[in-house]
This record gives structure tokens, sequence and C-alpha cells, in this order.
């Protein structure tokens, strides 16, 4: 018995062990702070380190219990659901007024507003708070990885992964957008709140977004829009989530770009064209597909719309435009046809 308790003691902590504790970690990380949980995956890391060390544990045993630890930790988030950790309103308020902002009353944007998309009253009017947190830059990271696996060749870009340097990307694209002469909030401020979120900080707007536009799009508002985008075109920043969502529509009736945290500043001639094609079936599924085309074929010519026929799949689209295509499976054939008349180009072989 002494040595059968001697080698149970030798094996502690089994794989299973050690699948139970990375489930527990991950599953509990949203809740701990950020220096408890380092604390928790160097712990376990060393714990596995020592058992290989030692030669009482193989490397690929610990290495599977790992994966089948984070494995249950997702399946747990995914039927039970992960709460956003998102800081309080009056978090956000301290952090801007520590970094010279004095703001105050700070609400929900809009009643169909996402968490963390707030208006505030400042000096000089009201602002919107873009508060990001490390559980939605992790969502967005893994959906590019997704994406990145199951669409090879769209161009879907790396960005650095530290939740700052996520939001310092993109204030930097909406400067630049600024820059280029594009009708886009302006960026006032970024400050980070605690250690898990960042909150960007542009000056409000009197808008909806097009989506929720009830009435039918004036023509000159259509035309602008497409103006907007040839403006993003020329200067080379590829919007990469250009959707009637991320396009709103002030009381004049103009049309303003937003939303470009996942923007590409010198982007290529292909992620160029991705935006053309999202945006011309994004707007076909809310408008006629003749007018959009002809739209856009007045403000970026017939050349640059006809080049994106090639790109014109279920594929090239984001996520939200694919699955509202697969309720309205004839806007691409209708689109396509539109292009061709318009722009008088041929079928372009598959």
């Amino acid at each position: 018995l002494p040595q059968a308790d001697a080698v149970g003691a030798a094996s502690f902590p089994t794989p299973a062990w050690v699948a139970g504790a990375v489930a527990l970690m991950l599953t509990a990380a949203p809740e701990l702070p950020r220096a408890w949980r380092r604390t928790a995956v160097w712990t376990l890391g060393l714990v596995a380190a020592l058992r290989v060390a030692s030669g009482t544990g193989l490397a690929l045993d610990l290495m599977l219990a790992w994966v089948h630890g984070g494995a249950s930790s997702v399946s747990v988030g995914l039927i039970v659901g992960v709460p956003t950790r998102l800081p309080s309103p009056s978090e956000v308020i301290a952090a801007l007024r520590e970094n010279g902002l004095e703001v105050s009353h700070l609400r929900l944007a809009a009643p169909w507003a996402r968490p963390g998309r707030l208006v505030a009253d400042g000096e000089d009017g009201p602002l919107f708070c873009k508060v990001r947190s490390a559980a939605e830059r992790d969502a967005d990271q893994l959906y590019r990885r997704y994406k990145r696996l199951r669409y090879q060749g769209l161009g879907e870009e790396r960005v650095a992964g530290d939740l700052r340097s996520l939001v310092e990307h993109e204030a930097l694209a909406s400067w630049a957008a600024e820059r280029a002469g594009v009708r886009t909030p302006a960026t006032v401020a970024m400050a980070a709140v605690g250690e898990d979120a960042v909150v960007l900080v542009r000056h409000a707007i009197d808008a909806v977004p097009l989506e929720r536009v009830d009435d039918d799009v004036a023509e000159r508002a259509l035309h602008d829009l497409w103006h907007q985008v040839a403006l993003l075109r020329r200067h080379r920043i590829a919007h990469r989530l250009l959707r009637p969502a991320n396009v709103l529509v002030d009381r004049d009736g103009d049309p303003w770009i937003s939303d470009l945290s996942r923007a590409v500043v010198g982007a290529d001639t292909r992620a160029l064209d991705l935006d053309v094609v999202e945006l011309l079936v994004s707007l076909s599924l809310q408008l006629d597909a003749d007018r959009v085309v002809r739209a856009a074929v007045a403000e970026m010519g017939a050349g640059t719309v006809a080049r994106v026929l090639r790109l014109l799949q279920p594929a090239a689209l984001t996520g939200t435009t694919r699955a509202e295509l697969r309720r309205s499976r004839s806007t691409l054939d209708a689109l396509r046809a539109a292009i061709i008349e318009v722009t008088g180009t041929e079928v372009p072989p598959l």
C-alpha cells in the first residue's frame, strides 16, 4: 500500500486533473483580475513542464489535456453563454476625465445599439463613446482566424492582438479617412478603462444606420455614399465592413462612414474590390439592384464596378451579408445582370 501511494503521488497531477484545471481556469478567466489569470496560466504551465522533466508524464498526454480542457471551456461558453464584462458608466467617465475630457450623463447611444456603444454630454456637444472589451477582442480574433482558414485568398489582414493596439488601429484608420475627405465622425480621444477595456471617443452625429431608414433612400444620398467609397478607394483605405449597418444617414440625408475597426490603410486592390462587392450586395438587399449599380458606376466608373464581377459570390461577403443573402437568393443574379447591362461587360468566365 505505501508503494501504491507513492506511485499515485508521483503521477499527480494526472492528465485528467490538468484538463479539469484548464477548463476551470478558462471558464473563470473573465471574472478574474489579469494578474490572477497570468498566475493561473504560469502555474499550470509549470506543473506540466515539471511532469515532463521528471519523466512522470508524457508531453503528448499533457498537450491533449490542455486541448480537452480548452474544448470543455468553449463548450460551456456556447451552451451557457459568456457574460459581457464591460466597465460601468462611472468608470468610463472617470477614465475620460483622467485623460482631460470632461463628460457627463453617459447613456446607450440608441435603443438598437450594441452594449458598450454609448453617448455622453461633452463641453462642445454630444460624444460617441465606443467601449471595447477583451472579450470583444477575442471574438474578433476568433472570427478572423476562422475566415483566414475557411476562405483563403480573400486578404484577411493580421492585426495586433493587444486590445489597446486594436483601438489605436481603428483611431488611425478613422484619422486617415477623415484626412482623405471622407465624411466620418472625427476622433476626439482614447482612454484605457481598467485592465480589460479601452474607450474610443468621437463626435456624435444625429443620424441613423442606413439599414434602418424606413423611406426609400434619396438618389442624391445614394450617389454621395458611393462618392465616399470612391474617396476611400482613391486613398487606399479598405473598410472591410462596408454595409448599410455601418453607414449613418443624418437629418440632411448625408451619408457618414462609421466603424473602421477592421479597416486597412494602404490596402491592396483586392481588398478595395471586396469593399465594392460588399456594399453592392448589401445595398441590393435593401434597394433596387439597378439603382445601386448605376449610382456606383456614376461615382466610381464602369471599369471599377465591372472588375468586381468575378468576386460576386457569397464567399467574398461578410457573415452578416451572407446570412441575409440566403433569404433572398435571387439578389446576386439580379445584381450580376445589372452590372453587365450598365457597364456593357461580358459575363466573366468562372
